[in-house]
């Protein structure tokens, strides 16, 4: 059997929509290694969003934040990264101009004070 290499999102393909992995996901996924296939999580989460349960099951690499981070093996082959100038000015613009936001990054997420606020007057456009 020729060796397959099989990538897997995370958010509605190997979690239900209530963030579970179903038992028979882990199962197939652990099958599918043992006969000798190649799994990688390819998501748009950011490493710190990736839950240890969902990394535990095994996979051979992750594929996360949208492309920017890449490991293999658990070793980094590709990270993405912006000159922390440019984020500090991104950030004192959204500050000046009442922006909320959501940084991701490997070393953690980090919010806005407004970023609930802003992120529930999007969402809701005004409807409560």
């Amino acid at each position: 059997m020729k060796t397959k290499v099989i990538f897997l999102d995370i958010d509605g393909t190997l979690c239900t929509p209530n963030g579970e992995v179903p038992d028979t996901a882990e199962k197939a996924i652990q099958l599918a290694r043992k006969n000798g296939h190649k799994l990688y999580l390819c998501t748009g989460r950011s490493k710190p969003e990736i839950l240890d349960r969902i990394l535990s099951i095994g996979f051979d690499g992750v594929i996360g934040a949208g492309g920017g981070h890449i490991e293999i093996g658990g070793n980094i082959v590709h990270h993405q990264t912006m000159a922390e100038d440019s984020v500090r000015e991104i950030i004192d613009y959204f500050d000046k101009n009442g922006i909320g936001y959501y940084i991701e990054s490997n070393e953690g997420l980090f919010g806005s004070d407004n970023c609930k606020e802003a992120i529930r007057a999007s969402v809701t456009n005004g409807y409560h």
